[in-house]
């Protein structure tokens, strides 16, 4: 299940949410006017703590939510992890290298706090 916990500043125009593994970020909303006068809405999700997966599956859900497309997704749990380093068959040891580059690659990645750095 995906439960957001949210608290609600209308005077503000703005949330606070934490999500069910403690990842708590901001959600705003901002008006903004063109140059002809136009105004437009913007909505600003900002994360304060935690997890960095977590917060990109609910930021890209409620802004797909506010674009009117329906979210199915579910937020993505870590895989368990050996802390116990299985032996390799000789050939292997070279995949096992490059695979632990890509890992790495992949959370310097999700530490970078940006929705398109992925």
């Amino acid at each position: 299940e995906n439960s957001i916990f949210a608290t609600f500043y209308d005077d503000e125009a703005m949330a606070v949410a934490e999500t069910e593994d403690d990842t708590r970020f901001e959600i705003r909303l901002l008006k903004h006017q063109t140059e002809d006068k136009k105004d437009n809405l913007l909505l600003e999700v900002q994360r304060k703590s935690e997890s960095t997966i977590t917060f990109h599956w609910a930021a890209r859900s409620i802004l797909k939510s506010a674009q009117g497309i329906a979210v199915k997704e579910t937020v993505p749990r870590p895989l368990a992890v050996s802390l116990i380093p299985l032996p390799l068959p000789e050939g292997k040891y070279r995949e096992q290298i490059a695979v632990s580059k890509e890992i790495e690659n992949i959370e310097s990645l999700l530490q970078k706090d940006r929705l398109d750095a992925n």
